[in-house]
């Protein structure tokens, strides 16, 4: 009776032995796999980020973009009756009417060229709102058509100091 009840005693004991080493087992699998988890939870989170950053600077991009656009356009508008308190002042004398009508020649080609700007940089806007949307690899390709809008702004200021000058 002794050694059966020791049997079974020992068949206890190696069964949870055996138990308690599956149970290990199965934990550290699953702590593994918890880690992994976490892991790829960071890198996407991480990912994210980037790309939260890379929208932002392009709104903030297309929002100066959009202020540009109302300033050159408030500019033409400028220009424009500017241009025509020239021609109305053009009728005092032959001499001045030669003069102005000239001036007036300068006046159109500075504005058909802020016109062709504003055209470009309404492209370029939209360009670059399809550059932020697509967003890889932070943009890279925004910053070619934010230049190509710096270079149109700086030609739309140099033509509006020409029509000022000369109004």
């Amino acid at each position: 009776l002794a050694n059966a009840f020791e049997s079974a005693i020992t068949g206890a004991v190696g069964t949870v032995q055996s138990a308690s080493s599956e149970a290990r087992a199965s934990i550290a699998r699953i702590a593994e796999t918890a880690a992994r988890t976490s892991q790829r939870g960071d890198e996407i989170s991480s990912r994210i980020g980037r790309a939260s950053a890379s929208i932002r600077a392009a709104v903030t991009a297309a929002e100066q973009m959009a202020v540009a656009i109302s300033d050159m356009s408030r500019r033409t508008t400028q220009s424009a009756r500017l241009a025509s308190e020239a021609i109305e002042s053009s009728h005092a004398a032959t001499a001045a009417v030669r003069a102005l009508d000239e001036s007036g020649k300068r006046m159109s080609n500075a504005t058909a060229t802020l016109s062709d700007l504003a055209e470009r940089t309404n492209l370029l806007a939209l360009n670059a709102s399809i550059e932020a949307a697509r967003a890889g690899d932070a943009g890279k390709g925004f910053t070619v058509v934010a230049a190509e809008v710096k270079s149109l702004a700086n030609r739309a200021g140099r033509a509006s100091k020409d029509i000022e000058e000369r109004t």
